[in-house]
Formats: C-alpha cells, structure tokens, sequence
C-alpha cells in the first residue's frame, strides 16, 4: 500500500519517507498481516525438540515459529534446505472450547491457505509440523521434530 505524499503534514516525516523511498529501502504500513515475504527471513533449525521447546527457542533466538500463511510463504520455506519434517507455529489449544487452529506468533485463526495432507487432521493431536514438500502433518507436541523460524516485521 502507498502512502500519498500529502498525508506527511510534518516537514521531517516527508523528508524520511522520501529518503527510505530514494534509497531503496521498503516501508510498510501495519495491515494486520504479515506485509510481504521479503520483510521476512526464515531459519531451518536442525536440533530435534518437541513443539513447546522448539517455539521457546525460536521467541528466544529470532521472533517466533514460522506461520504459512499463503502459498508465497510456502515456497519460501519449500526452499530451505530441510528434509523430513519441521514444526511450524500452528496449534490448537487442547483446553480450547472452540477447538480452532491459530497461529502463535498472532493468535489469528487459520485462514484459507491451508496444505494438509490427506486425511490430515486427524483430531488426535494438536501440533502441525510441515515436510519439505510443503504439506502438514498434525503430531504429538511431545514428539522432536527439526523446526522453523522466522523474524520480520509482523503488524497486528
């Protein structure tokens, strides 16, 4: 989304939008979603650990587990060089009344992207973790699986 020139009434705020616009640099307003793949960089960590684990290093170390969120994002990700399977920042909360999967990093529910395999979920476990091809997989959060990363800018 452009913001028009007239809406910088300040002098100072003008002469900073021009000389981030001149230089290369892209500015974002916050949309309530993640504005675009670029502003986001995703880390394939090659350490088995369970769900909880694996999100709490990820908070810790970059911002949170990766959210898939379009197919633009799932491509990304299908381009890190990972096999077999990868927790990603998407659960249910098992004490949830309305059982509806979200994304951690935002608490959004899941929107229409969506790349489950076959018969997936199953309504047995709460944890999704993502293969190399791009398709999830619902697991036991206890179970250790490799995960994924981001950081960027996320708008709420």
């Amino acid at each position: 989304m452009v913001t028009p020139l007239l809406q910088y009434k300040n002098p100072v705020s003008l002469l900073l939008f021009l000389v981030l616009v001149l230089s290369g640099s892209s500015v974002h307003r916050c949309c309530g979603i993640i504005p675009h793949i670029n502003g986001l960089e995703y880390h394939f960590i090659n350490q088995e650990l369970n769900w909880h684990e694996a999100q709490q290093f990820c908070r810790e170390n970059y911002l949170d587990l990766a959210t898939v969120t379009s197919l633009e994002e799932a491509g990304a990700l299908n381009r890190e060089s990972y096999t077999g399977l990868a927790w990603i920042g998407l659960l249910i909360e098992p004490a949830s009344l309305t059982s509806t999967w979200r994304w951690t990093v935002t608490g959004d529910v899941l929107g229409d992207y969506q790349n489950w395999r076959t018969n997936v979920p199953n309504g047995a476990t709460s944890c999704i973790s993502t293969a190399s091809d791009g398709m999830w997989f619902d697991h036991a959060c206890s179970h250790p699986h490799a995960f994924l990363c981001f950081q960027g800018e996320i708008c709420s």
